[in-house]
């Protein structure tokens, strides 16, 4: 339960629906300081998540978008 509001929320983040980031795999990297500041998130889809969705999603030539704190609405 607590992971499909957390992924309902970065959902929302991306401009997409819940039910398009279901048909796409990620992996979640934090850009931050040495002390644990996280200054952003980067995204990275799988080359095997729909294209169709990361079009919609806007994702650089790598897969990739960043995005800034908080990455989920308890955060």
């Amino acid at each position: 339960m607590q992971e499909k509001r957390s992924n309902s929320y970065l959902a929302k983040r991306l401009g997409i629906s819940y039910e398009e980031l279901c048909e796409c795999e990620w992996e979640i990297n934090e850009n931050a300081s040495d002390d644990g500041l996280i200054y952003s998130y980067i995204i990275q889809f799988d080359q095997n998540s729909s294209q169709k969705v990361l079009d919609k999603i806007g994702v650089d030539n790598n897969r990739c978008i960043e995005l800034s704190p908080p990455l989920y609405e308890d955060e």
